[in-house]
């Protein structure tokens, strides 16, 4: 990014943050909406809005929450990484005073007590013994809510390594780190009128504070390139919504159906010539997967040998980005296959 392009985007921060002061008013209360804090600026704009018809709406006081520990970082934070935040939430710096312009004030970050280490020791000697491959890690449940997808997801996601020891001190530490993580969450949610919560993703170590509100029956909200999804038991997935598409498409009209066709087929025209971002109502893409190729090209060779394609995945993504797969990694699926 160029110094011209950085200025003009500081100037449209400043632009956003001046809207919001202008628009919405902080509400003082005892009752809370939990938003992400992150790096998104798609979600910013939405969750501004989202997040404040919410406290209108309920009464209730706006507050970020820091998620991103067993993603991207360890649960423990350093004495140089406090002093940092706490500098940049008084100067209103970054993301802090983007938050602070649509009226979370504070951001609300993990942090582990006595009594929280002790009740994890309690549940990890319980679970540990009984964890020896993938499907064990799978079925975990804490508290009876079901997080073993998500530990199985993060774990291979923060150390970017598909060959799990379950008998290594390596997962049983982070095994351990995830069950504090949950407890704090779970103790937090309990202990404070909580009347609804936006977050970013529902996957990995990101999805335990989610998954603990959608099981406290707390109105559940995804915001995902742009769209806004709403979590449920039954639903616990961003991607479950489209396991109604056809039952909510059967209920159109003729004419209705006939319009969606041309509106899917324009953006799908449009999406395999290589166009990106909202060309074709997708604001995150930014790089296109298409390209235009030669017909006389010839990709594999003209011979009598069968041709087998293996479409693999990112091998360190979600596997359960649809809920539970046919296989509980996609190393697993690979090697199989």
């Amino acid at each position: 990014m160029d110094f011209l392009e950085k200025k003009e985007n500081y100037k449209k921060i400043i632009r956003f943050k001046k809207y919001n002061k202008d628009k919405f008013n902080n509400n003082k209360s005892n009752s809370k909406i939990l938003i992400e804090f992150n790096a998104f600026h798609n979600f910013h704009v939405l969750g501004s809005f989202l997040s404040n018809i919410l406290s209108k709406n309920n009464n209730a006081e706006i507050f970020g929450f820091f998620n991103y520990n067993l993603v991207t970082r360890p649960n423990k934070f350093t004495l140089f990484e406090k002093l940092k935040r706490i500098i940049a939430n008084s100067f209103k710096l970054g993301f802090f005073g983007i938050y602070k312009s649509f009226g979370a004030n504070k951001i609300i970050y993990p942090y582990f007590e006595s009594d929280i280490k002790k009740k994890s020791k309690y549940f990890y000697s319980d679970i540990i013994k009984n964890i020896n491959n993938e499907e064990d890690v799978q079925s975990i449940f804490l508290k009876n809510i079901p997080v073993g997808d998500l530990i199985l997801d993060s774990y291979i996601k923060f150390f970017k390594d598909y060959n799990i020891d379950f008998k290594s001190e390596k997962f049983k530490k982070y095994l351990r780190d995830f069950i504090e993580l949950f407890l704090f969450w779970e103790k937090y949610i309990s202990n404070n009128d909580i009347k609804a919560i936006i977050g970013a993703h529902c996957y990995y170590a990101y999805g335990i504070i989610l998954r603990i509100c959608v099981y406290k029956d707390i109105p559940t909200y995804i915001l995902a390139s742009s769209r806004l999804v709403k979590l449920n038991k039954d639903a616990l997935f961003t991607n479950d919504q489209y396991k109604y598409t056809k039952k909510i498409f059967d209920t159109f009209t003729a004419d209705q159906k006939n319009s969606s066709y041309d509106i899917a087929r324009k953006f799908l025209n449009k999406k395999f010539s290589g166009a990106v971002g909202l060309q074709i109502n997708e604001p995150t893409t930014v790089q296109s997967v298409f390209k235009s190729f030669d017909n006389k090209e010839k990709v594999l060779s003209q011979n009598n040998k069968i041709k087998i394609l293996i479409a693999t995945h990112e091998i360190y993504d979600a596997t359960h980005a649809f809920g539970k797969n046919f296989f509980p990694s996609f190393k697993t699926w690979l090697n199989i296959l």
